[in-house]
């Protein structure tokens, strides 16, 4: 049996909505989005601090005027 089968076996056990059954999918989803922002950062698809300060202007000054 694969690790993957073997999951699928242990959340079947787990009636839905329970306290384990919702942490383990908080925990999946948390681990899912860091993941996917450690490969953003890989491919080098990040913002410097400047970047950021000057598009929060940016927007600051847009609602602002209107």
């Amino acid at each position: 049996m694969t690790v993957k089968q073997t999951i699928h076996q242990w959340i079947d056990t787990l009636p839905d909505g329970t306290p384990e059954l919702l942490a383990l999918y908080e925990r999946a989803r948390l681990n899912r989005a860091v993941m996917e922002a450690m490969r953003s950062v890989e491919r080098g698809d990040v913002f410097t601090a400047d970047e950021i300060r000057s598009r929060f202007d940016a927007r600051c000054q847009a609602e602002g005027s209107a």
